[in-house]
């Protein structure tokens, strides 16, 4: 369905509210299609901690959000496993439309992962 999806260039919206069980693969395939009316994306809680699952850090996701330059809104509530070299790529990003983010939640401390401070995230967001 991604995959399908990755071929949509044409969406403004993308909702995966709640859905940690999509597999890392699968949100790769999503990655790689290009985005350019994208106006909302809500990802929340769906990069948290899975038992029986492997973390997806999002590396490619959020690099793939980075060139979506129309984007209003992004939505991040509760994804603490979204990896700092993954905020890195999205910071790359330029958002002159941008009027809602929400990260709560995203920055805890986790185990056996490195501290992500944010400074080029909120740089990009400034």
């Amino acid at each position: 369905l991604l995959e399908c999806l990755s071929r949509c260039s044409s969406l403004e919206e993308m909702n995966f509210c709640n859905c940690p069980e999509i597999s890392g693969t699968a949100w790769e395939k999503l990655a790689a299609g290009r985005f350019p009316y994208l106006k909302k994306v809500d990802l929340s809680e769906c990069f948290r901690v899975q038992r029986n699952a492997p973390a997806y850090s999002g590396v490619e996701l959020l690099e793939c959000l980075s060139r979506c330059s129309s984007l209003e809104e992004m939505n991040f509530c509760n994804c603490p496993e979204i990896s700092g070299t993954a905020w890195e790529k999205l910071a790359a990003g330029r958002f002159p439309y941008l009027k809602k983010v929400d990260l709560s939640e995203c920055f805890r401390v986790q185990r056996n992962a490195p501290a992500y401070s944010g400074v080029e995230l909120l740089e990009c967001l400034s």
